[in-house]
């Protein structure tokens, strides 16, 4: 099967750059998408680091094995991958020294 897809962020009316990621893996069906906070400092690594970190965990799971997962498997995958995804983010944070804190 050939799966294509496309996608398109927009900065909107407020803010003056699009802190939106998007992190696609077409082979495994695995779309992404981080909505960095405006208004918080460094909103577009963030969601970049987020949705990146989340697809990295979850598409080789998933990619592999999806028909073989439990809904439970699915859920714990997911935590953990969000989880994870939590602490790089705030461990970019802290390197950056950030006086807000990221948010996606």
């Amino acid at each position: 099967m050939t799966v294509s897809s496309s996608h398109l962020t927009d900065v909107g009316r407020v803010r003056d750059h699009n802190e939106d990621y998007l992190w696609v893996d077409e082979q495994s069906g695995i779309f992404i998408v981080a909505d960095g906070l405006g208004g918080h400092e460094a909103g577009e690594v963030a969601s970049r680091i987020a949705a990146t970190t989340v697809g990295e965990m979850i598409s080789p799971v998933i990619g592999a094995a999806v028909e073989d997962l439990s809904s439970a498997a699915v859920k714990e995958l997911m935590t953990t991958a969000i989880e994870a995804a939590n602490e790089r983010v705030s461990a970019a944070a802290e390197r950056g020294g950030q006086d807000r804190h990221m948010g996606t």
